[in-house]
């Protein structure tokens, strides 16, 4: 680019300045309140268009094709600074005092290095470190057999088959299977308000706790251990009404637990006694005995009448009994044996 000669660069701006001052479309004159600040940006010589003009940091204005720029600032003590990318300005700002028209800022292509930082030397090459001899393969360590989980031990089958009855002698009975792999049986007797377990050997005669023992019958099959339970002092101490859990235990075996099943028996117990044949009638007494109960002869183990009434001739039961039967008297609810008499032979 041309540079202009000194005298005419002086008389241009001092043109500019007259311009400025006298031209109310060019530098308007500043209003009422705050500073007018006026003037031209060259770079070389020439004005420079474009260049922004800040106030207190924030853009205000810009500079036209002839380089001038004129901005109003609020505040006595605002500064003018100046900014377009690849110059740097000198001054690089004004700070306002008053009132100014005649600014000249001269703009010169900025240096994008930053001298003060020093040439940073080249780093040394670094020696070529030898290769490494290949490292051997590390053979496979064989994966270690699996642990085989030992499978849990089969569990005992839980007793069943619980059923209630009177002996003949009046005494309150109750049955069930067990498994015939049970070691040992537990019983578990509740009313609601206490509750009593008693521990046995399956094969035992007792089971006891120390507030109640309970002798029972136990008959060992292939399929089953049945057990006959004399539940009179389970009778006695619940009232007659208590629910029945049954546990089986059994080394090896995962043990079993069965429902609880409720048995209710009189209190005291029913009875029928008295039994006697004379006259060609047989008759008996009760005690005790629930209501709605029938009665079955039994004669020689085979039930061979029925009657509700207390007594029963011979010669109803429409079959000859032979000399020498055995007749027996059972009480009967629902099917099932309440209590049975003594045995008499006619």
């Amino acid at each position: 680019m041309k540079r202009l000669p000194l005298f005419l660069l002086v008389a241009i701006l001092l043109f500019s300045a007259c311009c400025l001052a006298a031209c109310g479309e060019d530098m308007p004159a500043p209003p009422e309140s705050g500073y007018s600040v006026s003037g031209i940006v060259t770079a070389d010589g020439e004005p420079l268009a474009g260049v922004t003009v800040l106030i207190d940091a924030e853009p205000a204005g810009s500079t036209d094709e002839n380089g001038v720029f004129s901005v109003l600032c609020p505040d006595y003590g605002s500064i003018v600074a100046f900014e377009k990318e690849g110059f740097a300005f000198s001054p690089d700002s004004h700070t306002v005092r008053g009132d100014v028209n005649d600014l000249h800022i001269l703009a010169s292509p900025a240096d994008e290095s930053d001298p003060d930082d020093p040439d940073i030397p080249d780093e040394p090459d670094v020696p070529d470190v030898p290769d490494v001899p290949d490292v051997p393969d590390v053979p496979d360590v064989p994966d270690e057999p699996d642990e085989e989980e030992p499978e849990p031990p089969e569990p005992l089958s839980a007793a069943g088959s619980f059923f209630s009855y009177y002996a003949p002698d009046g005494s309150a009975r109750i049955a069930f299977a067990a498994d015939p792999l049970s070691e040992r049986i537990t019983l578990t007797l509740s009313d609601g308000e206490r509750t009593l377990s008693l521990s046995a050997d399956a094969r035992g005669e007792v089971f006891a706790s120390e507030e109640l023992c309970l002798p029972f019958d136990a008959e060992l099959s292939d399929t089953s251990l049945s057990v006959i339970l004399d539940a009179d002092g389970a009778v006695a101490l619940f009232g007659g009404d208590f629910t029945l859990t049954v546990t089986c235990e059994a080394e090896g075996r995962q043990s079993s637990v069965s429902d609880a099943h409720a048995f209710s028996f009189a209190f005291p117990a029913p009875s029928v006694f008295d039994l006697s044949a004379e006259g060609g009638v047989l008759s008996w007494k009760t005690e005790g005995l629930p209501e709605g109960c029938t009665f079955a002869v039994i004669a020689n183990g085979l039930i061979v009448a029925e009657t509700s009434e207390t007594s029963l001739s011979l010669g109803d039961i429409g079959t000859t009994l032979p000399e020498g039967t055995l007749i027996a008297l059972a009480a009967v609810k629902d099917g099932s044996f309440v209590a049975v008499s003594d045995t008499i032979a006619i």
